[in-house]
């Protein structure tokens, strides 16, 4: 076989593999074509462990305004803090109990998270909730809105290890 014969099936050999690799995820997503030669793209595989998380103050007028959490709980913006990566709701929720701490005491603090898992992002809390409101509730004992009377007192007694 002649060098210039080897250069041609070289490059050709190059233009059909990267034409599969450019194309192949065009057919799938544009054309909605099907192939199980050709794998369907996707930019990442997993986002389990990842949560996007906003917290958000409530003004006087109503409106929400993002704050950011490093700031309020005055830490360093870095990938060592435990603030950096926060990636469930527990921790998420928690943050912002910390954060209503430092804040002012009739602020208002809601919080709004996704976090990934194995088939996408899942919304774990749609920030309808006042998380200081929430804190203050517990820390005084009184009965949040919507819990009917009765349940906290069976549920303190249950904790306490008596019968309700």
């Amino acid at each position: 076989m002649s060098s210039d014969l080897k250069a041609r099936l070289r490059t050709a050999a190059l233009l059909l593999l990267g034409g599969y690799i450019l194309l192949g995820p065009a057919y799938q997503e544009w054309l909605g074509g099907s192939n199980k030669y050709i794998r369907k793209w996707s930019m990442f595989h997993s986002t389990k462990g990842i949560c996007l998380v906003d917290y958000l103050l409530e003004d006087e007028h109503g409106e929400r305004v993002e704050v950011d959490r490093f700031e309020v709980l005055e830490t360093e913006r870095s990938k060592q803090s435990p603030l950096f990566r926060i990636s469930s709701r527990k921790e998420a929720i928690s943050v912002g109990y910390r954060m209503c701490r430092k804040l002012d005491p009739k602020a208002a603090l809601y919080l709004e998270a996704r976090c990934g898992t194995r088939v996408g992002w899942r919304v774990v809390n749609e920030g309808l909730v006042d998380m200081c409101q929430q804190a203050r509730d517990k820390r005084t004992g009184r009965r949040p809105p919507g819990v009917p009377a009765g349940v906290l007192d069976t549920l303190k007694k249950a904790a306490e290890g008596a019968s309700p």
